[in-house]
């Protein structure tokens, strides 16, 4: 009976060590495979990132969108273009980045370059570029790949960098960037300062025409009255009827005197003074009459309009005086707030490939490997040290 309890433990410890060994063989082999893919892709990885991948060509440019200078300053200096006075372009800098990386542009570049022929896969390497049937949303996402355009929001400074399979494609889109980013700067001063400029302009020809319309009625109102100034006229017959009235006051006198020192009234001498006294009255009277009626001179209602007239050329002059200096007031004000582009560096036709894009994608992948590989290795560790317990 002993002898046989020995030989079943002998048998079961025998079994148990064999099932031991075999499940720390697969256990080795399951790391040698984990290593081995790691490897492979590790070396995958190596040959398309430095033998198979297209070369890539960068090029850059820096440009600034700047306020004009005030028109009495005469300097223009580096410190004044990057200086604080560029702040309140950087918005505009701002718009021209979401331009430059929008739809419309990447529709005008491919009316100039074929784009999507240029940047078309080729073997070996088939997973950069774009298919020639590919959809806007996936050719949109590889141009926004391609082209990085960054602001600098201390000194203003717009960055625009391309990438391209040649270096003569990637020195034309980027040049064409700058053609774009400074129609778009000048028609960002178009659209607001040239319809202000035009509505002044308006504004001077229409209080002009209105100026030219006063001075004519007042030349036809003098025209047809033969009188450059009525006031005048009104003044001087004024001053006629003071003198008659005056004249009229020293035969009245006279007359007086007269009646006392004749003894009859139809004197001659009396007669005489008196018929002097009743005409110089009557003129006086009809001098006031032609003074004021309609029938006679009317100088009085004539000054009116005349006076009407000269106050509404008056009007009109201020009026187009006010317009012209508000026009040219205009103009200058669009000349010292007009932005221009200011390129800083120029684009280079690049010599040798980009190879950043290697270094960053053979470290990404060699990242992700290592990191795959060390937590599969965490987790057969795990598994081992559970199975040992049991």
């Amino acid at each position: 009976m002993r002898g046989s309890f020995g030989l079943n433990r002998f048998i079961n410890y025998f079994l148990k060590n064999n099932r031991q060994r075999k499940s720390r063989r697969k256990k080795t082999l399951k790391r040698i495979n984990y290593f081995y893919i790691a490897l492979g892709s590790l070396l995958i990885s190596t040959i398309y990132f430095y033998g198979i991948g297209r070369n890539r060509y960068i090029t850059s440019a820096d440009v600034v969108v700047r306020k004009s200078q005030n028109e009495t300053s005469n300097t223009f200096t580096l410190g004044a273009l990057l200086g604080s006075g560029n702040s309140g372009s950087i918005e505009d800098a701002r718009y021209l980045k979401t331009y430059l990386l929008s739809t419309q542009v990447l529709e005008d570049l491919e009316e100039k370059i074929p784009f999507v022929e240029l940047n078309k896969r080729k073997y070996p390497d088939v997973l950069s570029g774009l298919n020639t049937n590919i959809s806007r949303e996936r050719k949109y996402s590889f141009y926004k790949n391609q082209v990085s355009v960054i602001l600098d929001e201390v000194s203003g400074i717009l960055k625009i960098t391309t990438i391209g399979f040649d270096p003569v494609t990637s020195h034309n889109i980027n040049i064409f960037l700058l053609n774009q980013s400074e129609i778009f700067v000048n028609k960002l001063n178009q659209d607001i300062y040239i319809k202000q400029l035009d509505f002044a302009k308006k504004q001077v020809a229409d209080n002009l025409e209105k100026l030219e319309k006063a001075q004519n009625e007042l030349q036809k109102f003098q025209l047809r009255n033969k009188s450059l100034d009525l006031s005048f006229d009104a003044s001087t017959t004024n001053n006629l009827i003071a003198s008659l009235e005056s004249n009229l006051a020293q035969k009245k006198v006279e007359l007086a005197t007269m009646k006392k020192k004749f003894i009859s009234p139809q004197a001659p001498e009396v007669l005489d003074v008196l018929n002097l006294v009743e005409e110089i009255e009557k003129m006086i009277k009809d001098e006031r009459k032609a003074l004021v009626s309609p029938e006679g001179k009317n100088l009085n209602k004539k000054v009116v309009t005349l006076n009407n007239l000269k106050s509404k050329l008056a009007f009109a002059e201020d009026l187009y005086k006010s317009a012209l200096s508000t026009s040219e007031s205009t103009r200058v004000d669009s000349l010292q707030q007009q932005r221009f582009l200011a390129i800083i560096s120029k684009p280079v036709l690049a010599e040798q490939q980009y190879l950043y894009w290697r270094h960053k994608g053979f470290l990404t992948i060699l990242v992700i490997i290592s990191i795959v590989y060390l937590l599969a290795k965490f987790l057969l560790g795990l598994s081992e040290s559970h199975l040992d317990e049991s």
